[in-house]
């Protein structure tokens, strides 16, 4: 996070570029994007861009690359100074390979989590039933529960809850996958 960036004029201007082709075709054809709002663009992105790392061009130049919703911002090595911006749309196949494997083996490893907590909620679902076995055969009616068998209820219903909100965050990350595939 850079609070107090400074810009180049070709960085205002690849921003531009770049918010213009966000814009619908009409609208961009009657459109200007202003240099304060290539400017505003720069610094509100740059106060929530990660470092990345060090970048070399073809020359020897050394800089640093920070990057924010798909966006690149190229800094000075030395001082915090946007040199361009660039949208990075497509990946390198390599690079590619290496993170759909590795979010292939996350998505296993997170359907094994998945397999054990489907588990803890049949064991919690089986013991409720049993409480509630229990508590008719010794005679109780429908509408009499006993504390063991509300409490069994209750971590049946929050292994339901956990259960429900993992599979959630399993299905961002399976969705995530298909921009690799």
């Amino acid at each position: 996070m850079i609070e107090n960036v400074k810009y180049t004029r070709h960085a205002v201007d690849e921003a531009r570029k770049e918010l213009m082709k966000e814009l619908d075709a009409e609208v961009a054809a009657i459109t200007i994007v202003s240099d304060a709002a290539a400017v505003g663009f720069i610094k509100s992105s740059m106060r929530q861009a990660t470092y990345i790392s060090e970048i070399t061009d073809a020359r020897g130049k050394t800089d640093r690359l920070y990057a924010y919703r798909r966006y690149c911002f190229v800094l000075d090595r030395y001082d915090d100074v946007v040199i361009t911006v660039y949208r990075r749309d497509h990946v390198h196949e390599d690079i590619r390979s290496i993170v759909k494997e590795l979010l292939f083996q996350k998505l296993a490893d997170l359907e094994a989590v998945e397999k054990i907590l489907v588990e803890e909620r049949l064991q919690a679902d089986m013991r409720h039933k049993l409480e509630l076995h229990i508590n008719m055969a010794l005679g109780a009616n429908s509408f009499k529960h006993t504390h063991k068998e509300l409490v069994a209820w209750e971590e049946l219903r929050e292994i339901e809850r956990k259960l429900i909100e993992f599979r959630l965050e399993k299905s961002k990350i399976a969705k995530g996958i298909a921009a690799y595939v």
